[in-house]
Order: structure tokens, then C-alpha cells, then sequence
């Protein structure tokens, strides 16, 4: 892949939580489905060569959806493949980890890892690409709205991430 070291790229994962944004979920919450969480490394030219995770998440179903307003776009359609990007080298590696972490701990439980170490040896495993380790995986994705722009002007979608209900 590259050389970037993955484990040092994603220190702190263990004491990260759950606030991160995203401009790909709209507001609403979905029953999603795992489709990959891998990592790669970024071509946007204002990040060129940064270390990322890209979990790309399928709507399921939209559980609670909204309608568009002038600032946000509707809830996402049923069969949507939607991503997350968690940018490991971003202004705010808390927030972004917090997004990595709150994934995980949908899909496998709280009590997954406890320490850094055992956070970072986990996302290493299940991120190792092509990223199908949780494929099929379910989970919930609330999608909150802010109310004010970013500073770059950009109204975004604050994302949580909860278990799936289990299916009898």
C-alpha cells in the first residue's frame, strides 16, 4: 500500500468519542449496511498523501427521514451508498477517530477493545483492504443537522452511530 504506519496513524482511538461530521449522510436516521471500511490514502489535492478510512455504508432503510431545507439536503434513499471519511491526518484527529470509533463500536460492541492499543490493533484489522472484514454488517446512522455553517461556509450533517436492533 504506502508507507504510512496505520497504528501511529490512528493513536488516540481508544480514548476517542463519538461527534463527527459528514457531508455525505443527510439528516435523518437509517438502518445502514456495511459495504467496506478500508484504508486509503487521499488524491483530493488539499490532502494529498493523507492517511484516511473510508466506511462506505449502505441505506437499508431511512427509520426516521426529512425533507430538504434550504441549508441541508433530504434523508438519503433506501439502497444509497453513502460514505464516511475519517481523516487521520485532519485539523481535529478527536473528531475524526470519534467517527472510526463509533462505527466499530456499533458493529462489535462497546467492550470490543479497551485500550488504545487493543482499539488501534482492531481498526487496523477490520480497515486492512479491501475492507470486507464487516461487510453485511448492520448498524444505526443518526444524522443530526447543524444549524450554522463550517467556517468555509458549508452546512454539514453531524453523524452517531448506534447497534442495529437484532433481526429475530
Amino acid at each position: 500500500m504506502s508507507d504510512i504506519n496505520w497504528a501511529d496513524a490512528m493513536k488516540g482511538l481508544g480514548s476517542a468519542t463519538q461527534s463527527g461530521g459528514s457531508n455525505f449522510f443527510g439528516p435523518g436516521e437509517y438502518l445502514a449496511e456495511v459495504v467496506s471500511i478500508t484504508r486509503k490514502i487521499s488524491s483530493d489535492p488539499k490532502k494529498r498523501g493523507a492517511p484516511m478510512i473510508i466506511a462506505e455504508l449502505r441505506v437499508v432503510e431511512a427509520l426516521v427521514a426529512r425533507a430538504a431545507t434550504a441549508n441541508h439536503p433530504p434523508s438519503n434513499a433506501t439502497g444509497e451508498v453513502c460514505a464516511v471519511i475519517v481523516n487521520l491526518a485532519g485539523a481535529y484527529p478527536s473528531l475524526e477517530l470519534g467517527k472510526l470509533k463509533g462505527i466499530l463500536q456499533a458493529i462489535l460492541g462497546a467492550e470490543a477493545a479497551t485500550t488504545d492499543d487493543e482499539w488501534i490493533a482492531l481498526a487496523t484489522q477490520v480497515t486492512e483492504p479491501p475492507g470486507q472484514m464487516l461487510a453485511g454488517q448492520r448498524l444505526i446512522v443518526r444524522g443530526t443537522p447543524k444549524p450554522t455553517p463550517t467556517k468555509g461556509g458549508f452546512y454539514i450533517t453531524t453523524l452517531t452511530f448506534a447497534p442495529a436492533p437484532v433481526s429475530e
